[in-house]
């Protein structure tokens, strides 16, 4: 994620969140929605932070 900031800026926390959704896929529709904005969060998260831990 963090090569991709570097020309992408913002932006590159959409494929974060679309990732961190597709790897909850195929569980519960609760657990698919929540993960949506889970990612979203985490994806804020580590960009402003400049960590993923």
């Amino acid at each position: 994620m963090f090569a991709f900031v570097h020309y992408a800026g913002a932006t590159a926390i959409l494929p974060m969140f679309m990732f961190y959704c597709y790897i909850h896929f195929g569980k519960s529709l609760l657990k698919c929605v929540s993960s949506l904005f889970g990612g979203w969060v985490l994806g804020i998260i580590a960009y402003r932070t400049k960590s993923m831990m």
